[in-house]
């Protein structure tokens, strides 16, 4: 007789059994962000497998993301779970924080903000120290999940053009196959410089690379004196025409917009 688990039991599985590369080696400033993104699982569309975020503190924490990660609009509705993994704040740990998500209950619950027009999403799953109703922790690793704090952050007019910033996703973009070898497993970092910045359409235009998964990963960018600084939301992809002609540009929206979710939670 065979016997079929739940989907999403099966993909929590793989998620908890497809444990992270220990950051033993980073030697770099770069090497440095491959703690910050999760992987964000929603339901059991492997194909949209995709990136966030952690932000908060200790005792108030949020998943930040791109909105069409988690939300439906042919549907007009969100999806019933998600399953979200992150990098414990010991790098020497080699399984990451999981957690499971049922978004009905933490947009019943007004844990759940989002932003139609930028494209971004804000979850918080835990206050004043406390899980929020529809979160439930798989598997929690001894130290506390790796998350950007909230001085970390660089808002849109401190931004400067033409210099380097850094997307730090998960591009997963078929079934994984083996949890040793699947891209699930490992974050990758993509180098680029911002182009533009438009405070009116809420955007930050660069021209690092993205590909599918990398929907909701961070980007970070080095400020003076070395900090690692959190600038965005990576949301997706246009056609750009530069100087040097045609260039599919990535978009990414500023953490003002995210901020102004958060100012909403009650």
């Amino acid at each position: 007789m065979t016997y079929f688990l739940p989907i999403h039991a099966v993909l929590c599985i793989i998620l908890l059994q497809a444990g992270f590369q220990p950051l033993i080696h980073a030697s770099s400033d770069t090497d440095s962000l491959l703690r910050y993104p999760v992987i964000v699982a929603p339901g059991a569309i492997f194909s949209r497998t995709a990136s966030g975020v952690f932000l908060g503190s200790s005792t108030t924490t949020y998943l930040v993301t791109a909105r069409h990660v988690l939300v439906s609009d042919t549907k007009a509705r969100v999806k019933p779970f998600a399953l979200v993994r992150g990098n414990a704040t010991d790098r020497y740990e080699d399984r990451g924080y999981t957690l499971e998500l049922d978004l009905d209950a933490l947009q019943r619950s007004g844990n759940w903000k989002e932003d139609l027009e930028h494209d971004v999403l804000v979850v918080r799953f835990m206050w004043d120290s406390k899980l929020m109703e529809g979160v439930q922790v798989k598997y929690e690793p001894p130290s506390e999940p790796a998350m950007v704090p909230f001085p970390s952050i660089l808002r849109l007019h401190d931004i400067a053009l033409q210099k380097a910033v850094y997307l730090v996703g998960y591009r997963v973009s078929i079934i994984p196959r083996g949890a040793e070898t699947s891209e699930l497993n490992i974050p990758k970092i993509r180098e680029g410089k911002t182009l533009l910045k438009d405070g009116q359409k809420g955007q930050i235009v660069s021209d690092y690379l993205a590909v599918g998964g990398d929907s909701g990963a961070p980007v970070f960018m080095f400020a003076r004196g070395g900090a690692a600084k959190l600038i965005g939301i990576h949301i997706g992809r246009q056609d750009c025409i530069t100087p040097e002609g045609p260039l599919k540009c990535a978009i990414a929206t500023p953490m003002d917009f995210v901020f102004a979710l958060i100012s909403t939670f009650k």
